[in-house]
Formats: structure tokens, sequence, C-alpha cells
């Protein structure tokens, strides 16, 4: 389940790349790559605190 902040900036991602990559399917492939490392990155900072 994904938190209000992290919704939105999936969101405004995807509100960019609409208008450069007109394929749904590519905008959720550029959208996790582009997020997936910092949510690992959130999800370890936590383990360790």
């Amino acid at each position: 389940m994904l938190d209000n902040i992290t919704k939105k900036n999936i969101d405004d991602c995807r509100d960019v790349l609409v208008g450069k990559v007109p394929d749904p399917k590519s905008q959720i492939e550029q959208i996790t790559l582009t997020t997936f490392p910092c949510l690992v990155a959130q999800q370890t900072l936590h383990f360790f605190v």
C-alpha cells in the first residue's frame, strides 16, 4: 500500500511522462526504474532504525 506522498510523486512522474512517452506500459516501466531504488533505500533505512 502506498502512502499519499509516494502516490503523489508517482502521479507527478506520470504527468511528466505523458507528453514524452505515449505508451502507458513504457510510462510504468520508466516510473518503476526511477522510483524502485528510492523505495529500496527507504525500506533499508527503516529496517536499521
